[in-house]
Protein backbone atom coordinates (compact mmCIF):
# COMPACT_ATOMS: atom_id res chain seq x y z
CA UNK A 1 0.00 0.00 0.00
CA UNK A 2 1.47 3.68 -0.88
CA UNK A 3 1.88 5.99 1.43
CA UNK A 4 -0.54 8.86 1.73
CA UNK A 5 -0.07 12.16 0.15
CA UNK A 6 -1.01 15.04 1.91
CA UNK A 7 -1.55 18.62 0.80
CA UNK A 8 -2.36 22.29 2.14
CA UNK A 9 -5.47 24.16 1.61
CA UNK A 10 -5.53 28.13 1.50
CA UNK A 11 -7.24 27.76 4.78
CA UNK A 12 -4.48 25.47 6.00
CA UNK A 13 -2.05 28.78 5.25
CA UNK A 14 -4.57 31.35 6.55
CA UNK A 15 -4.32 29.52 10.12
CA UNK A 16 -0.02 28.97 9.68
CA UNK A 17 -0.75 32.88 8.96
CA UNK A 18 -2.51 33.80 11.58
CA UNK A 19 0.49 32.22 14.27
CA UNK A 20 2.89 34.23 12.02
CA UNK A 21 4.16 31.68 9.93
CA UNK A 22 4.46 33.62 6.60
CA UNK A 23 6.29 33.03 3.16
CA UNK A 24 6.67 35.66 0.50
CA UNK A 25 6.23 33.25 -2.04
CA UNK A 26 2.77 31.49 -1.12
CA UNK A 27 0.09 33.21 0.98
CA UNK A 28 -3.83 32.05 1.40
CA UNK A 29 -4.74 34.04 -1.22
CA UNK A 30 -2.73 31.87 -4.15
CA UNK A 31 -5.95 30.79 -6.17
CA UNK A 32 -3.42 27.90 -7.55
CA UNK A 33 -0.70 26.16 -4.28
CA UNK A 34 0.80 23.44 -6.36
CA UNK A 35 0.44 23.16 -10.20
CA UNK A 36 -0.49 19.41 -11.90
CA UNK A 37 2.89 19.29 -13.94
CA UNK A 38 5.09 20.05 -10.20
CA UNK A 39 3.58 17.18 -8.51
CA UNK A 40 5.78 14.40 -9.73
CA UNK A 41 8.99 16.50 -9.04
CA UNK A 42 7.62 17.31 -5.82
CA UNK A 43 7.33 14.29 -4.80
CA UNK A 44 11.02 12.87 -5.73
CA UNK A 45 12.08 15.96 -3.60
CA UNK A 46 10.33 14.50 -0.83
CA UNK A 47 10.78 11.52 -1.01
CA UNK A 48 14.49 12.00 -1.00
CA UNK A 49 13.99 14.49 2.12
CA UNK A 50 12.05 11.57 3.87
CA UNK A 51 15.32 9.06 3.06
CA UNK A 52 17.77 11.57 4.25
CA UNK A 53 15.18 11.59 7.48
CA UNK A 54 15.16 7.82 8.05
CA UNK A 55 18.58 7.42 7.65
CA UNK A 56 19.41 9.93 10.64
CA UNK A 57 21.74 11.86 8.83
CA UNK A 58 19.40 15.02 7.70
CA UNK A 59 20.12 17.77 10.05
CA UNK A 60 17.93 20.27 8.32
CA UNK A 61 16.07 20.63 5.15
CA UNK A 62 15.32 24.50 3.79
CA UNK A 63 12.40 23.59 0.91
CA UNK A 64 12.56 25.84 -2.37
CA UNK A 65 9.69 28.04 -1.48
CA UNK A 66 11.74 29.14 1.78
CA UNK A 67 14.48 29.70 -0.63
CA UNK A 68 12.78 31.91 -2.61
CA UNK A 69 11.44 33.88 -0.46
CA UNK A 70 14.81 34.48 1.42
CA UNK A 71 15.79 35.03 -1.98
CA UNK A 72 13.18 37.92 -2.18
CA UNK A 73 14.09 39.41 0.82
CA UNK A 74 17.73 39.32 0.09
CA UNK A 75 17.18 41.07 -3.37
CA UNK A 76 18.52 37.50 -4.57
CA UNK A 77 21.70 38.14 -3.52
CA UNK A 78 21.65 34.30 -2.39
CA UNK A 79 22.01 32.76 -5.92
CA UNK A 80 19.60 30.17 -7.69
CA UNK A 81 16.25 29.36 -6.15
CA UNK A 82 17.25 25.53 -5.64
CA UNK A 83 14.66 22.84 -4.62
CA UNK A 84 16.48 22.33 -1.57
CA UNK A 85 19.45 23.73 0.71
CA UNK A 86 20.12 20.63 2.96
CA UNK A 87 22.86 19.75 6.04
CA UNK A 88 23.74 16.39 6.82
CA UNK A 89 25.72 15.03 9.22
CA UNK A 90 28.69 13.18 7.01
CA UNK A 91 30.83 11.68 9.38
CA UNK A 92 30.34 13.66 12.39
CA UNK A 93 30.71 16.74 10.56
CA UNK A 94 27.61 18.82 9.52
CA UNK A 95 28.42 19.76 5.53
CA UNK A 96 26.41 21.49 3.37
CA UNK A 97 25.02 21.68 -0.11
CA UNK A 98 22.21 22.70 -2.46
CA UNK A 99 20.03 20.01 -4.36
CA UNK A 100 18.31 20.07 -7.58
CA UNK A 101 16.18 17.20 -9.07
CA UNK A 102 16.03 17.80 -12.90
CA UNK A 103 12.94 15.66 -13.99
CA UNK A 104 12.74 17.05 -17.77
CA UNK A 105 15.08 18.82 -20.15
CA UNK A 106 15.52 22.91 -20.30
CA UNK A 107 16.89 24.60 -23.24
CA UNK A 108 20.40 25.46 -23.68
CA UNK A 109 20.08 29.08 -23.39
CA UNK A 110 18.60 28.28 -20.02
CA UNK A 111 20.92 26.11 -18.61
CA UNK A 112 23.66 28.90 -19.11
CA UNK A 113 21.40 31.29 -17.17
CA UNK A 114 21.52 28.67 -14.36
CA UNK A 115 25.48 28.19 -14.33
CA UNK A 116 25.59 31.41 -14.26
CA UNK A 117 23.59 32.05 -11.65
CA UNK A 118 25.66 28.82 -9.60
CA UNK A 119 28.65 30.32 -10.20
CA UNK A 120 27.88 33.90 -9.10
CA UNK A 121 26.40 32.36 -5.96
CA UNK A 122 29.22 32.79 -2.73
CA UNK A 123 26.65 30.92 -0.39
CA UNK A 124 26.43 27.64 -1.77
CA UNK A 125 29.61 25.26 -2.20
CA UNK A 126 28.37 22.30 -3.67
CA UNK A 127 25.05 21.68 -5.75
CA UNK A 128 24.13 18.01 -5.91
CA UNK A 129 21.83 17.46 -9.36
CA UNK A 130 19.82 14.40 -9.38
CA UNK A 131 18.75 12.50 -12.54
CA UNK A 132 16.05 9.90 -13.18
CA UNK A 133 17.96 8.51 -16.27
CA UNK A 134 21.18 7.91 -17.67
CA UNK A 135 20.48 10.78 -20.63
CA UNK A 136 19.46 13.30 -18.38
CA UNK A 137 22.41 12.57 -15.99
CA UNK A 138 24.71 12.91 -19.50
CA UNK A 139 22.82 16.48 -20.62
CA UNK A 140 23.11 17.84 -17.14
CA UNK A 141 26.85 17.13 -17.28
CA UNK A 142 27.17 18.39 -20.33
CA UNK A 143 25.73 21.52 -20.17
CA UNK A 144 27.03 22.42 -16.16
CA UNK A 145 30.98 21.37 -17.62
CA UNK A 146 31.58 25.23 -16.77
CA UNK A 147 30.72 24.40 -13.05
CA UNK A 148 33.28 22.44 -12.25
CA UNK A 149 33.90 21.29 -8.96
CA UNK A 150 30.90 23.39 -8.40
CA UNK A 151 28.48 20.37 -9.22
CA UNK A 152 28.05 16.94 -9.33
CA UNK A 153 25.52 14.56 -11.16
CA UNK A 154 23.95 11.38 -9.78
CA UNK A 155 21.10 9.32 -9.65
CA UNK A 156 17.84 10.21 -7.83
CA UNK A 157 16.93 6.45 -7.54
CA UNK A 158 20.04 5.43 -6.55
CA UNK A 159 20.69 8.18 -3.92
CA UNK A 160 17.18 7.52 -1.90
CA UNK A 161 19.37 3.94 -1.44
CA UNK A 162 22.76 4.75 -0.89
CA UNK A 163 22.55 8.27 -0.01
CA UNK A 164 26.05 9.49 0.64
CA UNK A 165 27.68 6.37 -0.15
CA UNK A 166 26.44 6.97 -3.91
CA UNK A 167 28.75 7.50 -6.38
CA UNK A 168 28.54 10.65 -8.31
CA UNK A 169 29.96 12.54 -11.43
CA UNK A 170 32.29 14.78 -11.09
CA UNK A 171 32.95 16.99 -14.37
CA UNK A 172 36.19 18.66 -13.16
CA UNK A 173 39.78 18.39 -15.28
CA UNK A 174 39.47 14.47 -14.78
CA UNK A 175 35.26 13.14 -14.87
CA UNK A 176 34.90 10.32 -12.63
CA UNK A 177 32.45 8.75 -10.32
CA UNK A 178 33.39 8.93 -6.31
CA UNK A 179 31.48 8.35 -3.18
CA UNK A 180 29.03 11.67 -2.36
CA UNK A 181 30.61 11.53 1.03
CA UNK A 182 34.06 11.93 -0.26
CA UNK A 183 33.30 14.87 -2.05
CA UNK A 184 31.61 16.32 1.01
CA UNK A 185 34.50 15.71 2.91
CA UNK A 186 36.15 18.58 1.15
CA UNK A 187 33.16 21.19 1.62
CA UNK A 188 33.92 23.49 5.63
CA UNK A 189 31.62 22.67 8.02
CA UNK A 190 28.67 24.10 8.01
CA UNK A 191 28.20 25.37 11.78
CA UNK A 192 25.74 28.07 11.23
CA UNK A 193 22.09 27.81 11.22
CA UNK A 194 20.11 28.12 8.14
CA UNK A 195 17.74 30.15 9.38
CA UNK A 196 18.81 34.28 8.59
CA UNK A 197 18.96 37.30 10.28
CA UNK A 198 17.51 40.18 7.97
CA UNK A 199 18.57 43.32 7.63
CA UNK A 200 16.17 46.02 6.38
CA UNK A 201 17.72 49.14 5.50
CA UNK A 202 16.32 52.62 6.76
CA UNK A 203 15.29 55.18 4.36
CA UNK A 204 14.28 58.38 5.94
Amino acid sequence: MADPVYAITNSGLALLESRGHILLTLSSTTKTIISQKEVLHMLEINSIRLALKKAGILEEWKPELEVISENLVNYGSTGKDYDAIVTVNNNGRRTRFALEYERTAKSGSRYKEISQSILCDVTIDLVLYLAPSHEMLSLLAQEFRTLGDKAVFGFSKQFKFQLLQTPVLTVGDRPEFRKFTEILDHLPEANDSLLTTYSVPFRP
